[in-house]
């Protein structure tokens, strides 16, 4: 692995969102891919990785969908206390 290449992995997990992590914890712990995820959620797969890398984020209508999926709510997402 190149140095170029350990820097642009570290930089892009550095600014991983908590929701993003969160996201992708809930989705590997229930040994679901992105793209099922994205499919559920009816947006590509690269959306959704955008999610997980803190890109971007998705619609309240999104964010209902990744709850079902999930099996979670959104405080449980977003790191906030019950």
């Amino acid at each position: 692995m190149t140095d170029v290449f350990k820097k642009q992995e570290m930089s892009i997990i550095a600014e991983r969102t908590p929701f993003g992590v969160m996201l992708s914890e809930k989705r590997k712990s229930l040994n679901l891919t992105q793209k099922d995820v994205a499919k559920f959620c009816k947006v590509s797969r690269a959306a959704y990785s955008l999610w997980e890398i803190g890109n971007a984020t998705p619609s309240l209508l999104k964010i209902n969908n990744l709850c079902k999926i999930l099996k979670t709510t959104p405080n449980e997402l977003f790191g906030f206390e019950d």
